[in-house]
């Protein structure tokens, strides 16, 4: 979905469904949560949404610091003998 809305944003969860072969209650369940992250954003206000179309757009700030947060949460930086702070990518090899 991410993918889709970078490159056809902004789009409606409609088209979103269709492109990415989803559920269309499944595209609305994961849009209301990256929307509550702060991943994506809305042209409509939550209370006029009810029967009108909403366009749905990623706000690619927000989306790096998200990424950027996992990334240090799934690879942490370790010490390494001298000291010196490196990632568990760096010590891999």
């Amino acid at each position: 979905m991410l993918r889709y809305l970078a490159h056809h944003g902004p789009a409606l969860r409609a088209d979103i469904a269709e492109a990415t072969d989803t559920a269309t209650p499944t595209v609305a369940s994961h849009l209301v949560e990256l929307e509550k992250a702060g991943a994506v954003t809305v042209d409509l206000p939550a209370e006029q949404r009810r029967g009108r179309s909403a366009r749905y757009t990623i706000d690619p700030y927000t989306l790096r610091h998200l990424l950027s947060v996992m990334g240090s949460y799934v690879f942490p930086a370790t010490q390494t003998p001298g000291g010196r702070s490196a990632s568990r990518r760096d010590q891999v090899g």
